[in-house]
């Protein structure tokens, strides 16, 4: 899943990933996130930081409130440099990737963090 409020950042994603061979559900925010994630069942979530209605840190916290999914990989995508690493992974998320996205940083984590949930 993809959950990124940017129309163009999201288009972008989601079209590198499904290059990659996987499936990729798109949300507009956090809110929409948490709702699509009942419906879908992902592997893994990409989520920005910065979205309106829910943000990531938010969404993140919802998130591993719920048993059945707390343990989900969340990959957050920020503008926030590294002195703000420690208040992304406290905040719940798996790891982070600054902004703009480096394609093949990506990829490796993604390949990364679903093989280790085989």
């Amino acid at each position: 899943m993809i959950a990124e409020d940017d129309d163009a950042n999201r288009d972008l994603l989601s079209e590198m990933v499904r290059g990659w061979g996987y499936t990729v559900i798109e949300a507009q925010n956090g809110a929409d996130a948490l709702e699509k994630l009942v419906e879908s069942s992902p592997d893994l979530v990409v989520c920005d930081i910065k979205m309106p209605v829910l943000d990531g840190v938010g969404f993140v916290r919802a998130l591993r409130r719920d048993t059945r999914l707390a343990s989900l990989p969340v990959i957050a995508l920020t503008g926030f440099g590294t002195q703000d690493h420690d208040a992304i992974v406290s905040a719940g998320f798996t790891t982070y990737l600054s902004k703009p996205v480096s394609s093949e940083l990506l990829r490796r984590n993604l390949e990364r963090l679903l093989n280790r949930r085989l």
